[in-house]
């Protein structure tokens, strides 16, 4: 029986916790969408950016309303990747909207932003419980709110990145679950919107790897486990076309490549920053680690090995001349720094009480601080310089365009470099919107023909914002309450 006056009223029962964490992470994906909505109504415009004009109005629209495009055209590569899933979203909105809205494309790239740092938020909550886990959720719902991949975020066509991880994340969690169907499934889905995503694979097979050695148990699902994933994924290299511009941008040497690296490592800090080399510490520890019988979830490990496959890739194919990776795979990166504060935490968890007594508490502690200041630097600078320079070459572009197609003058577009005209070459660019079957597809920015049926629910979401963003900060907060004042509750009756 249970002590207690036996007078009392009965103890109201607690939310569940699957509620609770449901409600925290339904408020973080508030918070990161209305943030990320701010940023695309500030500084955003439907005009299309280099591979779009190419890419979507004459591959995909303007083929579509001349009803010669086709089921199989989605699998049609584009620089190697397959993009399946950017064209398919990309064909819904313009269907829906009855025309081109690039705005709209931002806005499902904001979605899908949100929802992985909802994923993020969601893992952690179910994976821990302790005080220090809650600054882990605050850290991750912080970074995945700053805009530090402007070119991402303000750049329609780049919904393939956001694609890309949040279906990584999803087969990473389902694969380390042992959910294998699921996971083999989303990882595909991963593939075909953006060739990165093969790493998932790879990535498990690695952590399924550290999981036999550190149980020292060698089966058929051990076994498994390693080598399904390695054959996928090779079938997956074998079948990535081989139309893509990379010979121009990869790297042509070692030198090269390890410049690349270490710069795309070194992220948010510049390179020439000695502290750049460790960013990326607390993974390498944990992943030294994981041999042993301490160590952090296996999804932690899961993604932060698919993020570093996807920096040695971004390394031999965009690391011509050593150069340090453009800023619309900055997403990426800042997903590896939120794998690097969570593993950080998990060291400092394992470290014993007292830790104020602990040299390695000070040593976590410290790499924290670097860590934030670097990540809330970066953001500053998106702020600053970034956003506002995007915005301002998306204006020049507008007038350019603009007065290109009243005058038909090509010498529009002379004088001025490729960001301030939106595409990297003028004649091509006088030529397509000399189509008049592009003319018919471009943005209500630039045409009136345009219909925009979804202008009305996008001023309407750009007018909520705040009132969303409130939202999220209330249902977060009191999903974060329950499960801490759960979590004392428990204790007490321990």
């Amino acid at each position: 029986m249970q002590a207690g006056n036996p007078g009392a009223a009965p103890a109201r029962p607690l939310v569940s916790d699957a509620a609770l964490r449901g409600l925290a992470s339904l408020g973080a994906f508030a918070i990161i969408f209305s943030s990320m909505v701010f940023v695309i109504d500030v500084y955003g415009l439907s005009i299309p950016f280099h591979d779009e004009w190419d890419a979507e109005a004459y591959a995909v629209y303007a083929p579509l309303l001349q009803g010669n495009y086709g089921f199989w055209n989605l699998f049609d590569p584009h620089n190697g990747h397959y993009i399946i899933f950017t064209r398919l979203s990309a064909i819904a909105l313009f269907a829906w909207n009855s025309g081109w809205d690039p705005e709209l494309q931002m806005i499902l790239g904001a979605f899908l932003h949100a929802l992985t740092g909802m994923f993020v938020v969601c893992i952690i909550l179910r994976k821990h419980s302790e005080l220090l886990d809650w600054f882990a959720v605050f850290a991750a719902v912080v970074l995945f709110s700053i805009p530090f991949s402007w070119m991402s975020i303000l750049v329609a066509f780049q919904t393939q990145f956001y694609f890309m991880l949040l279906f990584a994340v999803l087969a990473l969690q389902a694969l380390c679950e042992s959910r294998r169907a699921t996971g083999y499934f989303l990882s595909i889905c991963s593939y075909l919107s953006m060739s990165g995503g093969a790493f998932v694979l790879p990535a498990f097979a690695l952590v399924a790897g550290f999981r036999m050695c550190r149980e020292k148990a060698v089966g058929a699902k051990q076994a498994f486990d390693i080598l399904v994933p390695m054959m996928i994924f090779l079938m997956m290299i074998l079948c990535r076309s081989d139309a893509n511009a990379d010979e121009l941008y990869s790297a042509r040497n070692v030198l090269d490549f390890a410049l690349s690296t270490g710069a795309a490592l070194s992220w948010p800090f510049r390179p020439s920053h000695f502290v750049g080399i460790l960013v990326f510490a607390p993974l390498c520890y944990v992943l030294a680690r994981s041999f042993t019988g301490k160590r952090a979830p296996d999804i932690y490990l899961a993604i932060g090995v698919f993020v570093l496959c996807q920096i040695l890739a971004m390394a031999l194919f965009r690391g011509a001349s050593g150069i340090s990776p453009a800023n619309r795979y900055v997403v990426i990166l800042s997903l590896g720094l939120c794998v690097n504060i969570l593993c950080a935490v998990e060291i400092l968890k394992a470290i014993p009480r007292p830790r104020s007594a602990r040299k390695g508490t000070f040593l976590i502690v410290g790499w924290l601080v670097i860590a934030i200041h670097g990540a809330l630097f970066a953001g500053y600078q998106s702020f600053a310089a970034g956003l506002p320079e995007r915005h301002e070459q998306n204006q020049l572009a507008r007038s350019l365009i603009l007065e290109y197609l009243a005058s038909d003058d090509p010498a529009v577009f002379e004088g001025y470099e490729a960001l301030e005209i939106s595409y990297d070459n003028p004649e091509r660019l006088a030529a397509l919107l000399s189509d008049p079957a592009i003319r018919s597809v471009l943005p209500s920015e630039l045409t009136a023909s345009n219909q925009d049926r979804l202008a009305g629910a996008k001023n309407l979401l750009y007018r909520s914002k705040a009132v969303l963003l409130l939202l999220g900060f209330t249902v977060f907060l009191a999903g974060c309450h329950g499960k801490m004042r759960k979590r004392r509750l428990r204790s007490r009756q321990l």
